[in-house]
């Protein structure tokens, strides 16, 4: 006796963009937004019932920028920022994901650190009308890049802050993570634990001086 059916559905988004390499999770069921080509933000909207695309639009970014992340808003309706880049600068985008449109830009220069990172993370933080950006970069060779860019406030009026992280030779940072205050943290592990037990998280002060050298919380086994 079947119990459940398999629900599955095979589509194209070819009119879209070919190459998606960013996927995240939109604030309804079935609402995915993603990064196409290196530089189109897609929206895609599920069927519920066999999971066929039954909505798909786009937006393309110009001026020789490419796109690494995304991070959809809980605080405002239909809003979606974009972390992107180009040889030289650093831009956060913020789009409304129902018309499709860019609706402000926020350009801040690079530091030498992510500027040489093969792949950017956004971290987004939203707390009591504050509005905040994480940013770190990844480097293939390295395993991490030990670099943090911070801006707060509204994204029409951030401050940029760069932080270094004090870490070993062997130590590389694996993410970030903000809770529900705002409160930042970055994962770090020992490269050269092939069990992966060492994984630490540090707490991040941002000011008077930015630091994420705060006292090591242990975290568990292959996290």
């Amino acid at each position: 006796v079947k119990t459940f059916q398999s629900n599955s559905a095979k589509d194209s988004l070819a009119s879209e963009g070919s190459n998606c390499s960013v996927v995240v999770e939109g604030a309804l069921a079935g609402d995915y937004h993603l990064i196409c080509d290196s530089n189109k933000l897609v929206r895609i909207q599920l069927e519920k019932g066999s999971g066929a695309i039954k909505a798909k639009s786009s937006v393309a970014v110009d001026g020789g920028r490419t796109c690494s992340d995304l991070a959809v808003s809980k605080a405002e309706v239909d809003t979606v920022y974009a972390l992107c880049a180009n040889d030289t600068k650093l831009f956060i985008l913020k789009y409304n994901s129902s018309t499709m449109t860019i609706t402000s830009t926020k350009t801040l220069d690079q530091s030498a650190a992510l500027a040489t990172s093969n792949v950017l993370k956004l971290v987004l933080s939203e707390n009591e009308g504050k509005t905040q950006f994480f940013i770190h970069g990844f480097d293939s060779k390295k395993g991490a890049n030990p670099a943090i860019l911070n801006f707060s406030g509204a994204v029409e009026a951030p401050k940029a802050t760069f932080v270094d992280l004090e870490v070993n030779d062997k130590t590389t940072l694996y993410g970030m993570w903000a809770d529900q205050s705002g409160q930042l943290y970055v994962i770090l592990r020992d490269s050269s634990d092939e069990k992966k037990t060492s994984n630490v998280m540090r707490k991040c002060t941002l000011t008077p001086e930015p630091s994420c050298n705060g006292t090591k919380i242990e975290l568990g086994e292959g996290v």
